[in-house]
């Protein structure tokens, strides 16, 4: 008898045995041979083709498990048909998502993380290697195509202007999704997201099943960048717990209380808004710096109007006092990438246990401090207070994402800086506040305790589902329904000006009106003084939204109207007042109430405009809240607000 023969044999079927059942670290994969229904399960999920570092040498892509079954991807191999790269050993888990970049410290560069892989030059030694011929990818178009062990396709890709003829592609390329005004440099390619389970949407081997396709106003039309935690944060949070709830309403009554909780402040107070230019508030926050208490205030670097003398004065004082104050910047020269097009979130978070967040930024207008018994001018806002425990904890954790200090976009005030430091010698701050132009319907917030239901939407990872979030919410409204939207702004299209609410419609807009359509009552109130004044005279912009929306309700008779107005200014034309576009007076609202004939009302809050980069490219923080006493406080501002003439 042949020994060695037998033992050889015996040693190919443990091995054998080995690769069907399980590998050596006791992980259990699914026995499968390549081309049968498993190899499917592994796809390309995600690519990054035009990146940001020299030589584009941060491109990656991404693939992702979707099965219920772990997968050995060893041997498999990704080629753009001019180079091959092949896995080493490697087990993806279901729901695994991994990175492969050509260059790992490039990556880690962009994207604040290594990846699982690199497939270049070997640029850090802890980053396992894939081996073979190098792919590149082209910026203006290319082929991806992913290969099991064996060679068969598992899966491809085809973007841009390359050709499509290819196995395992049909119809056209993925073309990126450009929003107005951010970027294309840095667009992530990604695969559109089952809003219930956060998977990709079955294949078809087509641009459908990507986030860019422009066919799709909901799951598709979509942008990714790097910094962004789509995985995280792709999903709202809901929360269900007691709490105390304050409803502040700017100009009536805000600046009192957001004053009141910040000299309560024992420990911390870390601020996040678009902007700060209120010299009282910002002097009170230099104080607190003063006598041992953390301040921190992350403010957009870029503001669509620019960084104002006042901004700089009220940052200095906080910074010379002892407090720490960041601006998210771009600058593409220095190889700086703002993650955000806008920091919009506008929230403050007091010793950790207390949030204020809603609409207003730290300005006079938004919050004015004159004495209100004679009446007072400014914005109309809303804001929130409340001590909700799950709700504090998540906005302490956006806050540690958005300042985190890894990131290059995180710049801290220098008083020598030009743009982000100290005003001019002898600057002086602009200290007018308030008037008399508006009579205060509200001189106190409403106090609230109970068990609330919260609901969390951020931009740009979670704002435009519509299974839940703000969408979810109007959907639930039909005959004998009421919603009342109160809004700075909301776009009659999204994309190009030269759009139409027909090939690029306001996803937000069409849900205000399918809710009429459905029988509820919806009024929609705008503001009147951006657009009359030219500031931001585009053909989408307000008075096109009233126009195209009250003739759709009187064409199919809707319970359906559109106003502009601005009930707690003086005028429609002031323009600049103190030299801001942030301390402009006007509708700066973004508040959507909903009564539902079965009892329920719900109130939304936020930064949340209804533009496209508002759901799509900035930070922006809203809360959701089931609650019949804070919708009759806040329809009584909206009525009053609604029947106030223009001035």
């Amino acid at each position: 008898m042949n020994f060695r023969l037998i033992a050889v044999i015996l040693v190919a079927l443990l091995l054998s045995l080995s690769v069907g059942l399980g590998y050596t670290d006791g992980t259990q994969i699914a026995p499968h041979s390549a081309g049968q229904s498993s190899s499917k399960d592994v796809l390309i999920s995600a690519v990054f083709y035009n990146g940001y570092q020299p030589g584009n040498s941060d491109e990656a892509f991404q693939l992702i498990n979707i099965g219920d079954a772990p997968i050995s991807i060893t041997g498999w191999s990704v080629t753009d048909n001019k180079g091959k790269v092949t896995f080493p050993t490697k087990i993806l888990s279901p729901g695994d998502r991994i990175w492969c970049a050509y260059s790992a410290v490039a990556f880690q560069k962009t994207f604040g993380f290594a990846p699982d892989f690199e497939y270049g030059k070997d640029s850090d030694p802890m980053v396992p290697n894939m081996t073979g011929r190098n792919v590149r990818l082209n910026d203006k178009g290319d082929k991806l195509i992913l290969l099991s062990d064996s060679g068969v396709i598992a899966d491809a890709l085809v973007y841009g202007n390359w050709n499509t003829n290819q196995t395992g592609w049909s119809g056209p390329a993925v073309q990126h999704y450009y929003v107005p005004n951010k970027s294309t440099k840095g667009e992530i390619l990604y695969r559109k997201l089952d809003q219930a389970s956060g998977l990709p949407v079955p294949d078809t081997n087509t641009a459908a099943d990507w986030a860019q396709d422009p066919n799709d106003p909901i799951n598709g039309r979509k942008v990714l960048y790097p910094g962004w935690h789509l995985d995280e944060f792709f999903q709202t949070a809901k929360f269900t717990e007691p709490a105390d709830l304050t409803i502040l309403v700017a100009p009536d009554n805000i600046f009192e209380a957001v004053k009141e909780q910040i000299e309560a402040a024992q420990e911390s107070i870390d601020i996040e808004v678009y902007a700060l230019e209120h010299a009282a508030l910002a002097e009170l926050l230099a104080q607190k710096a003063k006598s041992g208490v953390k301040v921190r205030v992350l403010l957009d670097g870029e503001p669509a109007f620019g960084m104002t003398d006042q901004e700089k004065w009220c940052t200095q004082q906080i910074e010379q006092a002892g407090g720490e104050v960041y601006f998210m910047i771009n600058d593409s020269k220095a190889g700086i990438h703002k993650r955000y097009q806008y920091q919009h979130a506008k929230f403050i978070i007091i010793d950790g246990k207390t949030l204020i967040m809603g609409s207003q930024n730290l300005g006079y207008t938004g919050m004015p401090d004159d004495d209100k018994s004679d009446g007072t001018r400014g914005q109309r806002g809303i804001d929130l207070i409340t001590d909700a425990p799950q709700v504090v904890a998540y906005a302490k954790h956006l806050f540690s994402i958005d300042l985190d200090p890894n990131w290059e976009d995180i710049f801290r005030w220098k008083a020598a800086d030009s743009k982000y430091g100290a005003p001019p010698s002898g600057f002086s701050p602009d200290r007018t506040s308030g008037g008399t132009a508006y009579q205060i319907l509200k001189p106190a917030p409403l106090a609230l305790h109970g068990n609330f239901n919260f609901e969390i939407i951020q931009s740009p990872e979670n704002s435009l589902r519509n299974i839940d979030s703000l969408l979810g919410l109007i959907a639930k409204a039909g005959a004998g329904d009421t919603v009342l939207v109160e809004e700075m702004e909301e776009q009659a299209w999204w994309g190009s000006n030269n759009g139409s609410s027909g090939h690029s419609p306001n996803p937000r807009l069409e849900a205000y009106i399918n809710a009429a359509r459905r029988g509820a009552k919806v009024r929609i109130l705008l503001d009147g003084y951006f657009d009359p004044c030219e500031l931001r005279v585009v053909p989408k912009g307000n008075e096109a939204t009233r126009d195209y929306a009250n003739g759709i309700a009187q064409q199919e008779k809707l319970d359906l109207e559109v106003k502009l107005g601005n009930p707690t200014g003086a005028g429609i034309c002031d323009r600049y007042e103190y030299g801001s576009a942030h301390n402009m007076e006007g509708i700066h609202n973004k508040m959507v109430l909903v009564q539902l004939s079965n009892g329920s009302s719900y109130i939304h809050i936020g930064s949340l405009n209804g533009s496209e980069a508002s759901s799509k490219v900035n930070r922006e923080l809203a809360i959701q809240i089931q609650s019949n006493e804070a919708y009759r406080y806040l329809a009584d501002i909206f009525d009053y607000d609604w029947q106030a003439p223009l001035p």
